[in-house]
């Protein structure tokens, strides 16, 4: 998996400084559809399970049937993988005190959404204590290897 690749995951789930990495790659290759390439389906059920259980404290993905994600995605025109990743950024911008909608993410481009979720994941990460934002980093870099 490339750099590239790993920071889009980092990106879409709007954890930490570890945005960062590749940022500059990935929108110099912004002609290259992250949603054709299936980048979106890099998000794992462990990437999504992190998330929840350590930043959202509360299923936001998890908790919601096959179905529901299937109908949803269908009706924002995206991929549901997709749906999942700009259901996570939605929460993170909540907490944030960011009331944005879903259609509202799903009509982003690609390097929108990962500049919105870079942006979102770098507030966050200013909130965290240094040892919290090499916690969590450890726990994704972890997700990511396996």
């Amino acid at each position: 998996m490339n750099r590239a690749k790993i920071s889009v995951i980092f990106l879409s789930l709007i954890l930490l400084g570890v945005c960062a990495i590749g940022a500059t790659r990935l929108i110099s290759s912004a002609e290259e559809p992250a949603y054709g390439g299936g980048v979106y389906d890099m998000l794992t059920p462990e990437l999504i399970s992190i998330y929840e259980r350590e930043i959202a404290l509360c299923p936001v993905v998890s908790n919601k049937s096959a179905t529901m994600l299937e109908r949803t995605a269908q009706s924002l025109n995206i991929s549901t993988a997709k749906l999942k990743a700009i259901m996570l950024l939605q929460d993170l911008a909540a907490k944030l005190g960011e009331d944005v909608s879903l259609s509202r993410l799903a009509e982003m481009s690609d390097v929108e959404l990962f500049i919105y979720a870079k942006d979102r994941g770098s507030a966050y990460a200013n909130s965290l204590s240094p040892e919290r934002r090499d916690e969590l980093k450890g726990m994704l870099i972890s997700a990511l290897k396996a």
